[in-house]
């Protein structure tokens, strides 16, 4: 993993209680690719780290809660729902290769769970990035779940979508990822 990445979240203490983040820890799977025309067989290390995004707000957020959690880059405030529902974030990341996802325009994706909470569906948006691990790293290719939250405004409309399995592959050949147009 590269420097400054954090492999394990220390646990948050809020509200006189302890929250592990041990499900965010990092973790390393393999992702297999069939064989095509064009390529052989491939089974690639996928090495996945989770951001501190995905269980905290800004500091500007009208949030009551003030225990503060940091990482090397900025410091944010717990947030319990997103906490919550970082629960499931790493089942949905096990299973990416049997979702849609989708090109945001900078150089990241993102897919959308729909959670239904008391008969209703919500959008949970999981934003994530990839790279080639660096030679020493862990893995052949790195993921890192920048941020993950319930959309409160209206749905973000989806361009085409782009199978997880391409955008590991493309990343580990180096191949550029081009955004579809409309």
């Amino acid at each position: 993993m590269t420097r400054g990445t954090i492999l394990r979240w220390a646990s948050v203490l809020f509200e006189g209680r302890c929250y592990s983040l041990d499900h965010l820890s990092a973790s390393i799977r393999e992702v297999f690719i069939a064989p095509n025309v064009r390529a052989p067989e491939r089974r690639i290390k996928l090495a996945v780290t989770y951001g501190l995004h995905c269980f905290s707000v800004s500091n500007s957020n009208e949030n009551k809660c003030k225990t503060i959690v940091l990482d090397e880059r900025e410091e944010r405030l717990f947030d319990l729902d997103r906490y919550r529902l970082s629960l499931v974030l790493p089942e949905i990341i096990a299973n990416l290769e049997l979702r849609r996802c989708f090109h945001t325009g900078h150089q990241n994706f993102f897919t959308v769970e729909l959670l239904d909470e008391q008969g209703q569906k919500q959008d949970y948006v999981i934003y994530f990035r990839t790279w080639r691990a660096a030679s020493g790293e862990a893995g052949d290719v790195r993921l890192h779940v920048e941020s993950a939250y319930l959309r409160s405004d209206a749905p973000q409309r989806h361009k085409k979508s782009i199978r997880f399995k391409v955008i590991v592959a493309n990343t580990y050949t180096g191949k550029e990822i081009h955004e579809p147009k409309n």
